[in-house]
């Protein structure tokens, strides 16, 4: 898990069974994914603003010391706010060292191995969870020595049967992992399949796959996500995994020999470097991030993030892998947007339309101010309908070739004036549109107009700023 407060001079600017425990269900079969945020002492009032996204919330604001004992505070708001909104409130406990910044393998190591502060860290967690009103315990141990896995092992054994007998549940958090190797020793201590069994759910860190220990690189690329989740449903069952997505992204200052790097946040840290350095983003086609770079004081920087589009795309992996939900970290570094990526991608819209290609009017990502109802076009199904003017629907696209492409409109109007837009991601219009009388919201024409798109994933905006015609699908049709 990424502390707020990192090594190495950082700024920190920052479905299918169920599950059950002494008769509560964590999770049941017909339930939406669940949505767990972790909320540090940086997340601030991030629950009264966002919260209704969430199923579960971790307190991530506990460490344990040599002897078992915790250090640190209950946030009371947060539980409290989470018992009042039906939130399964988890207290997180780690390894982390607040002194040297960083996991301490020798402190994991003793409370481990050690029989008083082991047997004192485990009463703790109950004593915290019972005295605190937490429905569960997250354990999360990082950086341990690589042949730490049985201690481990055995350690979140004990932790599961005690909390399992007084009805509180377990969650362990565990780093990417894709294979059982010696020489990796932050991966090689997690027995994905002996924790699958005793913890009631495995949050798997898919994030972090650069950072500001490392050379530059996106935090979260598709197939690193891909790679571990491939992984670790073939060790536990699918309706104890839960995938994570990341509210931050980092910053390189590649003109510095120490390779000197940033942790930034989605909401503030991001969008206002791009406006102060009017960057450029680009979508890096392999990985599915983005990456802007731009310079300050003869310094060169590299910044790779999620927007929107990634996360979506990203989160939808909860649903392809029938996974049971999403983890963000952390609460407080976020916006409206981020969380409207992390709806989008858990409903079934997320998927992209190939371009070249036909897409159905009612297959969006997102939309506002719009409404469907049955066409008598030829081919049945849907159409969309606009409830007022400034409506609009979002479409995510997998553009096969760059170049110019025609677009026909599937219209019906009983008047003229109405105007579609083609907006891609950032605003920029790509093309607009007339929509011509065709003589009724059930009359139907094609109506054609011309973009020109880069190749690889994207979201286009269709908008309607005059009018309120209604449309049945677009299709796309590369130009010669």
């Amino acid at each position: 898990m990424k502390k707020t407060l990192v090594l190495l001079g950082l700024i920190a600017a920052l479905l299918s069974s169920n599950m059950s425990i002494g008769g509560s269900t964590a999770k049941a079969a017909s339930a939406p994914p669940i949505v767990l945020g972790y909320y540090t002492v940086d997340s601030g009032d991030d629950l009264n603003t966002f919260g209704s996204n969430l199923t579960h919330l971790s307190t991530d604001t506990f460490n344990t010391d040599v002897n078992g004992n915790l250090i640190g505070n209950v946030p009371a708001d947060a539980v409290s706010y989470a018992n009042q909104h039906g939130i399964v409130s988890y207290a997180l406990v780690s390894n982390y060292n607040d002194a040297t910044h960083d996991w301490d393998s020798a402190l994991a190591h003793t409370v481990l191995t050690n029989g008083s502060a082991r047997s004192n860290l485990i009463n703790n967690m109950l004593k915290l969870v019972k005295d605190n009103h937490y429905k569960g315990i997250n354990i999360d141990f990082e950086g341990m020595l690589a042949t730490e896995g049985p201690n481990f092992t055995s350690f979140v054994h004990d932790v599961a049967t005690l909390m399992k007998q007084n009805n509180f549940y377990t969650m362990v958090s565990v780093p990417a992992k894709t294979e059982d190797n010696p020489n990796d020793s932050w991966t090689y201590p997690f027995d994905f399949t002996a924790l699958g069994q005793d913890a009631d759910l495995l949050q798997i860190m898919t994030y972090d796959e650069y950072g500001v220990w490392s050379d530059s690189g996106p935090v979260s690329s598709k197939s690193f996500i891909t790679n571990a989740l491939d992984y670790a449903v073939q060790h536990v069952s699918r309706s104890k995994v839960l995938m994570g997505i990341p509210a931050y992204g980092n910053d390189w200052n590649l003109s510095d020999p120490t390779n000197s790097s940033n942790v930034l946040t989605y909401s503030k840290d991001i969008p206002n470097l791009m406006s102060t350095y009017r960057a450029t983003p680009t979508r890096d086609a392999a990985t599915g991030s983005m990456y802007f770079k731009y310079k300050t004081n003869g310094q060169n920087h590299i910044v790779w993030y999620e927007d929107p589009l990634s996360i979506a795309l990203k989160t939808n992996y909860t649903i392809q892998y029938g996974l049971a939900g999403v983890s963000i970290y952390s609460l407080g570094e976020e916006d409206a947007a981020f969380w409207e990526a992390i709806r989008n991608g858990l409903s079934s819209g997320a998927t992209a339309a190939t371009v070249p290609g036909k897409i159905e009017a009612e297959n969006y990502q997102a939309t506002a101010n719009t409404s469907m109802e049955n066409t008598s076009d030829v081919g049945g199904g849907k159409n969309v309908g606009w409830n007022g003017q400034g409506g609009w629907l979002d479409y995510v696209v997998n553009v096969q070739t760059a170049g110019g492409y025609n677009v026909d409109f599937r219209v019906a109007s009983p008047v003229t004036g109405g105007v579609f837009q083609i907006r891609d991601s950032y605003g920029t219009l790509l093309g607009s549109i007339n929509i011509p009388k065709t003589g009724g919201y059930q009359t139907w024409k094609t109506v054609t107009t011309s973009v020109t798109l880069p190749a690889g994933l994207q979201s286009i905006r269709i908008s309607m700023p005059k009018g309120d015609p209604n449309l049945n699908w677009l299709n796309f049709t590369k130009k010669p």
